[in-house]
C-alpha cells in the first residue's frame, strides 16, 4: 500500500524511503540522533533547527534540508523557542528531484490545473506525475489523496508514495495540511516539478512500483 505511517519500516517495497521520523527539541535542549541509513536527509519543519555533525554545524530554516554525511551522529537544537525537522532514511541516487513544504487548505473555488479528475475537491491542487517517486509526509492536519487512482484518508504521520510516472492529487483538505514532499531519483526524461498528459504527454509507467 502507498501509505505508511512515521517510525514503522512498512513501506512498499519499490520504495525509495524506508522510514521517516520526526524530532522535535526545544530551546535549550540538545537531542543526538544516531545514523540509521542507508542515506538520510533531514528537512526543517518548524522553526530553526542546528544540526552539528562533528565539526561541521548547519542551520536549517523552516523548509530548508541537509544531507547527513554517512555514518555520522548528530546533534539537534535551536535557538528558537521550539524547532523540528523530519529525518527521512532511504535509498536513493545522486540526481533527485525537489525538496521542501506545501500546504493544503480550504477553497471557496477550488482548482485544478492539472489533469482531470472525476472526484470532489474542496481544494486547489493539481492532479499531476514526476519522473521520480513523491513522497508526502504529512506533519499537521489532514484529508483525501489519491495515488494511483486510489483514495487515502489521511492525517500526521502519514507518507503518501507514489511511483514515478502514476498521478497524484489531494483534492482534499478536512483540516489546513502542512507536509514535506521528497522527491527522489529521477528517471527518463528527468524532468522537474509537476507534469500533466495535456501539456507533457503520458507518463512510462513502471508497473512494479505501486
Amino acid at each position: 500500500m502507498p501509505v505508511f505511517q512515521e517510525g514503522k519500516a512498512n513501506a512498499p517495497a519499490w520504495s525509495e524511503l524506508e522510514i521517516f521520523f520526526f524530532e522535535y527539541v526545544k530551546k535549550g535542549e540538545e537531542k543526538t540522533i544516531m545514523w540509521r541509513g542507508p542515506k538520510e536527509r533531514y528537512v526543517s519543519i518548524e522553526g530553526s533547527a542546528t544540526v552539528v555533525c562533528g565539526d561541521k554545524t548547519h542551520i536549517i530554516k523552516r523548509g530548508e534540508f541537509f544531507d547527513i554525511p554517512s555514518g555520522s551522529e548528530c546533534v539537534i537544537s535551536t535557538s528558537d523557542e521550539y524547532a523540528g525537522v523530519c529525518r527521512c532514511c532511504g535509498n536513493w541516487g545522486a540526481e533527485l528531484g525537489g525538496t521542501g513544504l506545501f500546504p493544503v487548505f480550504n477553497s471557496d473555488d477550488p482548482v485544478n490545473s492539472g489533469d482531470p479528475a472525476d472526484y470532489l475537491r474542496n481544494a486547489s491542487f493539481d492532479n499531476h506525475y514526476h519522473d521520480c517517486d513523491e513522497y508526502w509526509i504529512i506533519f499537521q492536519g489532514g484529508g483525501v489523496a489519491y495515488s494511483e487512482n486510489k483514495r487515502f484518508e489521511v492525517k500526521a504521520g502519514d507518507c503518501v508514495a507514489t511511483g514515478r510516472g502514476y498521478h497524484h492529487d489531494f483534492p482534499v483538505c478536512s483540516e489546513t495540511v502542512c507536509a514535506v514532499f521528497l522527491e527522489t531519483t529521477l528517471v527518463g526524461q528527468k524532468r522537474i516539478g509537476h507534469l500533466w498528459e495535456h501539456t507533457h504527454g503520458k507518463p512510462a509507467l513502471e508497473p512494479g512500483r505501486v
